[in-house]
């Protein structure tokens, strides 16, 4: 499910264009910001629950994102994995068993939901929950098993936390301990660079 949410997630995390009807919106500032193509770094908290509530699993790391093909997660803890997606395809490495795949990004489903923001209008009907808190649910197919996306924002216009609702009745939750612009170094998304943690 790991994968499935931040593959729904960057074949989508770039789309198209969002325009919001209200001036200063949080959700129109921060798409105005990802259009901008900015170099950013989050780390998170990831709990995956089935569909029947139970906690199936959580994870620790760090991701990087450039939209829109250029993605990079380290997942820290409890196990340690890494997926790097750029133009030319993906490598999902995980060195406990010393295990690589790679290939093409059109045999890797892999959808980012910062791309997938940037046409908000078009893909769900968004729903302001209070002045920085949204929910989106989706239109259609084009989501893919994504049925809805939650967002809650801090004062800066920074992701606090992300909710993810799957047609399948599964829930992955995320919360951000940090998030912010970085400099753009093209060896973060160098998919040779896989066995070389970053977040450490």
């Amino acid at each position: 499910m790991k994968k499935i949410l931040f593959t729904i997630f960057t074949g989508v995390f770039l789309l198209g264009a969002f325009v919001s009807e209200a001036s200063g919106d949080t959700l129109d500032r921060f798409i105005t910001s990802l259009q901008e193509n900015p170099t950013m770094r989050a780390a998170f908290t990831q709990r995956t629950y089935s569909y029947l509530g139970e906690l199936q699993g959580e994870m620790k790391g760090v991701l990087w994102f450039r939209p829109d093909k250029e993605f990079r997660v380290e997942y820290t803890s409890p196990l340690k994995e890494v997926i790097i997606t750029n133009e030319t395809g993906y490598v999902d490495y995980i060195p406990e068993d010393d295990e690589l795949i790679e290939g093409g990004l059109d045999d890797f489903i892999f959808i980012s939901p910062f791309a997938i923001l940037k046409e908000a209008r078009t893909l769900f009907t968004v729903e302001k929950k209070g002045e920085e808190a949204y929910v989106l649910t989706s239109k259609g197919e084009e989501t893919g098993d994504i049925e809805k996306i939650s967002l809650t924002f801090d004062g800066r216009v920074k992701p606090q936390k992300i909710s993810i609702n799957f047609y399948s009745g599964s829930i992955v939750y995320y919360s951000f301990s940090s998030f912010e612009a970085v400099n753009y170094r093209k060896a973060i998304f160098d998919l040779n660079s896989y066995s070389t943690f970053l977040a450490q």
